[in-house]
């Protein structure tokens, strides 16, 4: 097994009657596979009372790849089943901050006839070749 870079190898036979001959080879060897996103989670995941109040939220993230260890992820946005403004009585704006590379706040709000709010956090992660993958965790707000 070789690692991601480039490599020469010679090869020398030796036939056992004083035959001997060698030849090289450059081998290129690059990583072009993203990296495997195992797990999201978010904590907290549900933010129970509705008080127009942010929240903090950590986001965690198991992600492997094939020739990076360390892979970075991050998140890259977030969305809401939810008008930012217009939810009713109290209603703040913004509804979220993205305060870290895997933290950010939402705010603890939900229109009072819907259902519940649905935050998306969307997620980036990156090998050091540059292939990208992505995923997304959710974090609700209940009726």
């Amino acid at each position: 097994i070789l690692p991601k870079g480039q490599h020469q190898i010679t090869l020398t036979v030796n036939d056992g009657k004083g035959g001997v001959s060698s030849d090289t080879v450059l081998i290129t060897v690059a990583d072009r596979t993203a990296p495997s996103i195992v797990g999201v989670t978010a904590s907290p995941s549900i933010l129970l009372q509705a008080n127009h109040q942010m929240v903090p939220v950590i986001v965690s993230v198991s992600a492997t790849d094939n020739c990076d260890p360390s892979v970075a992820c991050r998140i890259t946005s977030v969305t809401s089943n939810e008008p930012i403004s217009g939810t009713g009585n109290g209603d703040k704006s913004p509804d979220w901050v993205i305060t870290g590379p895997l933290t950010v706040s939402l705010r603890a709000e939900r229109a009072p006839k819907g259902n519940g709010r649905i935050y998306t956090i969307n997620i980036e992660c990156v090998d050091a070749s540059g292939n990208r993958s992505t995923s997304y965790v959710q974090v609700t707000v209940p009726k």
